[in-house]
């Protein structure tokens, strides 16, 4: 089974992690491994979520065939965060699904440009079930945020980070490409 939480920036996708981390350990019993890429140093080497106090180990990865390597005879559950920023294929999470391993994933679909994000199309492609979360809306305060949108200047295509970032509903993300026209 794969299950794929995302939405935009602040919308809970790590707490979503977590809280299937705290029903896998106090209802089943069953051993979890957490994994997170090496590029995001934000909270390097755990899982954790602006909405809760919990953070998570996590083992260090860059690729997903990485996962793997790091699985114990007691794993039965996997748990990815950030995932938009590993390499691979989702093959390797589709064979470890086959195998009988449950894994969550959270990550970004789309970049603040509203481009598909790496290899989160694919991951989403092969899930058994999605889970869209919204945020707050920076500008109107509602909770109807579906997107990510940078409010700093990016050198390149990826901008680690969250001070960068707000969430914005389509109403707002409108009014903001409006002022700011449609880069060409």
């Amino acid at each position: 089974m794969i299950q794929v939480f995302t939405g935009p920036m602040y919308g809970a996708k790590s707490l979503k992690l977590i809280e299937v981390y705290q029903y896998t350990i106090n209802k089943k019993k069953d051993n979890v491994m957490c994994f997170k890429p090496s590029i995001d140093v934000r909270d390097f080497a755990k899982i954790a979520s602006r909405n809760h106090t919990l953070e998570l180990d996590a083992t260090v990865i860059d690729n997903l065939s990485e996962i793997k390597e790091h699985l114990t005879d007691k794993t039965q559950v996997i748990l990815i965060d950030e995932a938009q920023f590993l390499h691979g294929s989702e093959k390797e999470l589709l064979d470890l699904s086959l195998l009988g391993y449950d894994i969550y994933v959270a990550g970004l679909a789309c970049t603040s440009e509203q481009t598909p994000f790496g290899i989160m199309p694919n991951i989403m492609a092969i899930a058994n079930s999605i889970v869209h979360s919204k945020a707050r809306c920076d500008d109107c305060e509602n909770w109807n945020a579906e997107y990510t949108y940078c409010i700093a200047e990016k050198s390149g295509e990826i901008l680690v980070g969250s001070e960068q970032y707000i969430a914005l509903c389509e109403n707002c993300l409108r009014k903001r490409v409006r002022i700011k026209g449609v880069k060409k």
